[in-house]
């Protein structure tokens, strides 16, 4: 049975080899255990490991969680990668607003048990209901431009100029 585990976790980091694995960390990676990867890393090589199966959806839950702000953008761009290249569908869990805007096409906002409201983020955005407008518009949204007071034409030219040089950043999407 060892055996057989060890070899599913190094055919899972050769996956992981092609879903962008630094090319010079590879040889070494594959003789690491999971203990000894980084955070990033283990989570690269658990989606590995689930693509493996050629499967339609994948389902994410709090896929950013615990990962530094960059890691956390390369990962959501990685799997964004993935949506367009395999025309994957994927299922995510979070609280990450910034995940939410770079992978989600439809977001469900959940409140009291259900979800209260659906659609894409700008309409979510422009939602009545008081829980969706504290979670979306409140202290910590890290959504300015869309906040109950509006940013000054010129200062949101400015700050979306500044989010252009972010990776992961869409300047199409408003």
């Amino acid at each position: 049975m060892r055996r057989f585990v060890r070899f599913w976790w190094s055919a899972s980091l050769v996956l992981t080899g092609a879903l962008s694995v630094p090319a010079g960390a590879r040889a070494d990676v594959l003789e690491k255990s999971p203990s000894e990867l980084s955070g990033g890393m283990t989570k690269r090589v658990a989606l590995a490991r689930a693509l493996a199966l050629d499967p339609g959806i994948v389902f994410l839950d709090e896929p950013t969680s615990g990962l530094d702000p960059i890691a956390a953008g390369d990962f959501d761009q990685l799997i964004k990668t993935l949506q367009t290249t395999l025309g994957l569908t994927v299922f995510m869990v979070t609280h990450d607003l910034a995940s939410l805007n770079v992978v989600c096409d439809r977001v469900a906002a959940l409140a009291d048990g259900k979800i209260v409201a659906i659609g894409p983020m700008h309409d979510l955005l422009k939602s009545d209901h008081p829980w969706v407008r504290a979670y979306f518009h409140g202290k910590r949204s890290a959504m300015p431009v869309f906040g109950p007071e509006r940013l000054p034409e010129s200062d949101l030219n400015d700050l979306l100029a500044y989010m252009a040089t972010l990776r992961g950043f869409d300047p199409s999407v408003k």
